[in-house]
């Protein structure tokens, strides 16, 4: 029954306290990832390694389209790059990252 106690207790605290994020312990300042001022929907996923990956749609120009920007562990995001086909309409993104790190969005 100790053994079960002790158990139970180890498996509490690792619960209660997650592990530490690899990515800076404090607040970082805003970003801004587009320049158009026409930007929504956006989606944010965040890496159990600390990376992030955030999707959005702009609607500047004559037809919405789907950009990202992407932040590695112990890093700052990178430009946003566009991931919806050329003259195509893109709406409503999302992203999701893995356990692996890797992001995937639609």
């Amino acid at each position: 029954m100790r053994k079960l106690h002790v158990g139970m207790i180890a498996i509490c605290l690792a619960l209660a306290w997650p592990a530490a994020a690899l990515g800076m312990p404090t607040w970082l300042a805003p970003s801004d990832f587009s320049s158009t001022g026409d930007d929504e929907l956006s989606d944010t996923a965040m890496g159990a390694g600390g990376g992030a990956a955030v999707v959005w749609m702009n609607g500047a120009g004559s037809s919405p389209i789907v950009q990202a920007a992407v932040r590695m562990s112990y890093g700052s995001f990178g430009s946003a790059m566009t991931l919806s086909p050329a003259g195509q309409a893109a709406i409503f993104p999302q992203v999701a990252e893995d356990a692996a790190g890797d992001a995937t969005a639609v």
